[in-house]
């Protein structure tokens, strides 16, 4: 009884650090340009939000905690809140995915605005030898992304 009192307490307290955004500015030693990032621990790997570029622009990028295969352009589906799966291309090498803002539709920023305000996230990618399914609790995202976004180079780019 004792055991399993800890085993689900250890769950509850694991599954509530989810939720906990982090915002990081990180600065190019070369150039002293920053980067804005925000990163939030899902059950099994991290969803990351981060600026590249002069413009400010973001980019999602899901670390799993397994490994996805060899670099190559794959599907990528997402989930806000039970709404409607939307999928997208994502490239893939070793344990990331990453959507870019590329001509293919939904791109990174449309990712970005889904996420704005949702509070649990479901991303399904493809993996070595079959799929892989993480969730997120993703409650403060707004607020995060935002941040990140401001970061970026000093600049407000729309996400």
């Amino acid at each position: 009884m004792v055991r399993k009192a800890a085993m689900i307490l250890g769950l509850t307290l694991h599954a509530g650090a989810w939720a906990a955004w982090e915002v990081k500015s990180v600065t190019d030693p070369m150039t002293d340009r920053s980067r804005g990032i925000a990163s939030v621990r899902g059950d099994a790997g991290i969803l990351i939000v981060k600026c590249d570029g002069d413009d400010g622009r973001l980019y999602v990028e899901v670390r799993s905690d397994g490994y996805l295969g060899a670099k190559q352009i794959d599907n990528l589906s997402f989930r806000v809140d039970g709404g409607e799966i939307i999928s997208t291309k994502a490239v893939y090498f070793g344990r990331s995915a990453i959507v870019t803002l590329s001509g293919v539709k939904p791109n990174a920023s449309d990712i970005i605005g889904s996420l704005m305000g949702g509070s649990n996230l479901a991303v399904q990618m493809s993996a070595y030898g079959g799929s892989s399914v993480i969730v997120f609790d993703i409650s403060g995202s707004r607020d995060a992304i935002l941040q990140a976004r401001d970061i970026c180079y000093g600049q407000a780019a729309k996400p």
